[in-house]
């Protein structure tokens, strides 16, 4: 069994946490708030949360977007690291047993939306030093959290939050504050269970791939599935009555995405052209003035090409001759 962070007590689930690391030394009452969260994920884990908490919002056009303060966790897709967050959730890296990489101690850095976005919006605006599946084609994931009643306990304590600021007993707890201009850094004490994740975004690179998408809807059968333009592959929380809506979906979105890489494809395939048509204008420029009529038309012969007919009228009969061009 694990210990608590404070006092002399033992985790309930001995399973969940297999050790703490203390990468930052806690007051008392931070300690003590640490623990009570850890309380709070233990407790929510294993409620059996209502539809608020996986619905998917819509507008009247049937366009996704998230609603003010929904949190988004984005990662490289890993087939591991999906694994342990369908079972253990996402969890702030000392209570899986290894240092936090950056400042904020014992917290979850997920992305707060600070107003209600379209998703296609936010694809063309969020950040590309952020692994997040918005910026084309990629192999990142998102974990969506909807902000709700239930979890919100643990939703509250998002140690970037303005609240905060003059609570420096709370504050203290991380070293830095950051903020973004389309969205908000945040900093979640201890982190979210599984299943508090309301939804899933998946890079195009993932889409294409039937079995990665059969292991995250078996692994989060509660959470509804997008791409990072808002196209529904899964809704769970307004089922459509279509039979193999599901397999419909997925196939369209597929095909979109091929659509857009032929798209792509050919536009680049395009410039290039037009880039070695360039560069052999230039060369052929470069031949005209660096060498006799004869040698240019000696090298037009010599790449299989035909000879220009101004070309040719300037040879005399014996160069012509030379060139079997007689």
């Amino acid at each position: 069994m694990v210990k608590y962070i404070y006092g002399d007590e033992y985790m309930n689930d001995k399973d969940f946490f297999k050790g703490i690391v203390y990468d930052k030394k806690l007051t008392e009452e931070q300690a003590k708030l640490i623990e009570s969260q850890i309380r709070k994920f233990l407790s929510i884990q294993k409620l059996k949360l209502d539809n608020i908490q996986y619905q998917l919002y819509l507008d009247d056009n049937r366009n996704v977007y998230f609603t003010k303060d929904t949190l988004l966790y984005g990662i490289k897709y890993s087939k591991e690291l999906v694994k342990e967050i369908s079972s253990r959730g996402i969890l702030a890296n000392e209570f899986k047993g290894y240092k936090k990489e950056d400042k904020n101690y014992y917290c979850v850095n997920f992305k707060k939306i600070i107003q209600d976005v379209y998703v296609k919006k936010l694809s063309k605006e969020f950040t590309s030093d952020i692994h997040f599946p918005f910026d084309g084609i990629n192999d990142n994931i998102a974990f969506i959290i909807n902000p709700s009643s239930r979890i919100g306990g643990l939703l509250y304590y998002d140690l970037l939050d303005d609240k905060f600021d003059e609570r420096l007993d709370i504050k203290n707890i991380i070293d830095y504050h950051q903020k973004k201009d389309n969205l908000t850094d945040s900093a979640l004490l201890v982190g979210v269970p599984s299943n508090c994740i309301s939804g899933i975004i998946l890079g195009d690179k993932l889409i294409l791939d039937d079995t990665i998408v059969k292991q995250i809807e078996k692994l989060f059968p509660l959470a509804y599935i997008i791409s990072n333009t808002g196209e529904i592959i899964r809704d769970r929380s307004n089922k459509i009555v279509v039979e193999d809506f599901d397999k419909i979906a997925l196939l369209s979105c597929q095909n979109n995405i091929k659509l857009n890489i032929f798209k792509s494809e050919n536009h680049n395939l395009s410039i290039e052209n037009e880039k070695l048509k360039k560069d052999f204008l230039n060369l052929i420029n470069a031949i005209k003035k660096s060498t006799s009529y004869y040698n240019q038309a000696k090298i037009f012969q010599d790449f299989g090409l035909t000879i220009p007919k101004g070309l040719k009228n300037k040879l005399s009969k014996e160069e012509l001759k030379s060139l079997k061009l007689q």
